[in-house]
């Protein structure tokens, strides 16, 4: 798919899908908030919609007591699937970009996996950001902000406006062999590791060295990838050692309602209530940060 497609598949949604047409322009007078630290910024985004996600609850209960909504039989009636390679291709409903999908497996397996389908969904995610130019593909580990932790799915949004890209300063090379270099980077409190590699084998390989190095399994982790010309994918791994900052959960006046996820990794900070949003400083991003990543 083009940008041009995606901007076509939204449009479709759009034309016979109300929830779309708002979600998708409200976007046009979303607020913004810039942080620059030392080389690095942040982006907060004040986006209400995105209280779904945001304040999901995930534990095993609340999962088992509700239909899952990326299962076929359970998403609304309007919802349209673009079918890819067993995968269905759906325009998200509660965007962050102005182009936003989600690609959902078809059978209903869990978002956590086995040591082998580690592999096989980091090549899946490969060929998307191969077949998605201009379109940064990303997985969020099941205690990583994924709202379905229990159907294996990836995102997908616009390259252009994730600041980790463009911030990302190597601190140290790990290793390069062939066409393939991994390399780290550290700014606060996050730990990256960029893995720039032309074979999906290779890919494989790194994030499952990173998930072995840090001890975690690919629930614990958030996963970004996209196409990086000449053949190349970038693939940008952040390890996480906890779900959410204590923020989260902490009293009224100290609460601020932020899950961290790829896209908050990333470099944007999604805050979903107004006095969160008005009342987040630069110490917070790094305390959170720091709580959550390596």
């Amino acid at each position: 798919m083009t940008l041009n497609d995606v901007d076509k598949f939204i449009g479709q949604q759009a034309a016979v899908w109300p929830l779309v047409a708002q979600n998708y322009n409200a976007l046009k007078n979303i607020e913004i908030r810039r942080f620059d630290f030392d080389g690095f910024t942040i982006v907060a985004q004040h986006n209400p919609a995105r209280i779904t996600s945001s304040g999901a609850n995930v534990d095993s209960k609340a999962i088992a007591e509700r239909p899952c909504f990326l299962c076929s039989k359970n998403r609304p009636k309007e919802q349209i699937a673009i079918d890819w390679s067993g995968y269905e291709i759906l325009v998200n409903p509660f965007p962050i970009f102005g182009r936003h999908l989600t690609i959902a497996k078809k059978e209903h397996v869990p978002q956590q996996l086995s040591q082998h389908a580690c592999c096989e969904y980091v090549a899946d995610m490969f060929r998307l950001a191969c077949e998605l130019n201009g379109m940064a593909v990303f997985y969020n580990g099941a205690r990583c902000g994924a709202s379905a932790p229990d159907h294996l799915h990836f995102q997908a949004g616009d390259a252009s406006k994730w600041p980790v890209f463009n911030d990302f300063k190597p601190t140290m090379q790990l290793k390069q062999y062939a066409r393939t270099e991994v390399s780290v980077c550290s700014t606060i409190g996050r730990k990256v590791i960029r893995i720039i590699t032309d074979q999906s084998q290779a890919a494989q390989a790194e994030v499952r060295e990173v998930l072995d190095s840090h001890n975690i399994n690919d629930s614990m982790v958030n996963i970004v990838a996209r196409q990086a010309g000449d053949g190349l994918v970038e693939f940008y791994v952040i390890p996480r050692r906890a779900f959410r900052p204590w923020q989260y959960s902490a009293a009224a006046d100290e609460q601020l309602l932020i899950s961290p996820a790829s896209v908050e990794v990333g470099g944007i900070f999604i805050v979903p209530q107004k006095k969160h949003f008005e009342k987040l400083q630069a110490a917070d991003i790094e305390d959170i940060l720091k709580q959550v990543c390596f």
